[in-house]
């Protein structure tokens, strides 16, 4: 199982398919984004074996100063990633 409803925090012992998961979708990032693979990286507590957690995957994305960060939202947006930074606190 992976994901919440808005709202939830419910914790689940740890599934292997989560790395599983972690790492193809960091493959598919990479495919799609171009950046280098040891930029994207699985993180969090779904990404420790045998660590009890809440069922998200999340991942880090590393660019650099001179990169469009701008373009890499879109990029994201286009393969259907829901940009909920504006506004955030933090």
């Amino acid at each position: 199982m992976l994901g919440l409803a808005t709202t939830t925090v419910q914790l689940a012992a740890h599934s292997p398919a989560w790395l599983d998961e972690g790492r193809r979708i960091s493959a598919w990032l990479v495919e799609i984004t171009g950046l280098p693979p040891a930029r994207i990286q699985h993180v969090g507590s779904t990404a420790v074996s045998d660590l009890t957690a809440k069922p998200i995957l999340d991942l880090d994305l590393g660019f650099g100063p001179t990169e469009d960060s701008n373009k890499l939202v879109a990029t994201l947006i286009g393969a259907g990633f829901i940009d909920e930074g504006k506004g955030a606190a933090g």
